[in-house]
């Protein structure tokens, strides 16, 4: 099993070695938890490798969507998708990837290995690092505080959740309380954003400075584009 392929060069790499210690096992399942590039791209080396695909519908459609772009590269897309829930089971292990709502995109999956007690969040968790905010492609910061919420209270308090993304000096693995700390993040950064707006900043006066928040300096300064973004939301949420 096989949660997301980053790039086609790391992704040969991978199967190389994955093919090495299984003496050419094929991989049962690869699973795309969104359909950003630094997650799918490298779903072509599996070609041939991967029994199945799987991804949200969302995301499958937005791979499916790039493979076909003129001029893009040769792409292996998901043949299995799902809308809420996908289950299967995976020699001794029950796999399930789960859709909990808009977030990151508006496709975004959590899969988790529920013997291990590990779940894979992907791009729903960035460690102490400003999240990406793919608006253009379904993103909604209101409901990925929800989500966040959801998810954790799927998993135990003792689960190992994998984070797609961590800053500097941070581990891209961690346990509920790393989630709960992103999650209040992204609620500081929606009330930042709306006592601007209350105030009566335009969006020009709110993305001039990019501050850190208080509290959650480790995360780091905002982008204009990043503040640009939740601003559009909740001007568009009044």
């Amino acid at each position: 099993m096989v949660v997301d392929s980053q790039f086609p060069d790391l992704a040969k790499l991978c199967v190389e070695g994955l093919k090495e210690r299984s003496k050419n096992r094929p991989v049962d399942r690869l699973i795309n938890t969104h359909h950003h590039g630094d997650h799918s791209g490298g779903n072509i080396a599996f070609k041939g490798v991967a029994k199945k695909m799987v991804a949200h519908e969302f995301a499958a459609n937005l791979i499916k969507q790039a493979a076909a772009a003129p001029n893009a590269a040769e792409q292996l897309s998901p043949d299995s998708t799902f809308t809420d829930v996908w289950r299967e089971q995976v020699g001794d292990e029950w796999v399930r990837a789960k859709y909990y709502g808009r977030a990151h995109t508006g496709g975004d999956a959590v899969i988790s290995f529920e013997r291990a007690n590990v779940a894979h969040m992907g791009d729903l968790m960035f460690n102490r690092r400003i999240p990406v905010i793919d608006r253009v492609n379904g993103a909604l910061v209101a409901n990925w505080i929800t989500v966040i919420e959801k998810a954790a209270a799927d998993h135990a308090t003792d689960t190992t959740h994998i984070f797609g993304h961590a800053g500097i000096k941070f581990p891209v693995t961690g346990t509920r309380a790393e989630l709960m700390v992103f999650r209040d993040y992204l609620t500081a950064l929606l009330n930042h954003t709306r006592a601007a707006i209350k105030a009566g900043q335009t969006k020009e006066q709110f993305t001039a400075t990019t501050p850190t928040l208080a509290g959650f300096e480790a995360f780091g300064a905002h982008t204009a584009r990043t503040l640009g973004i939740v601003f559009d939301e909740m001007a568009e949420a009044k």
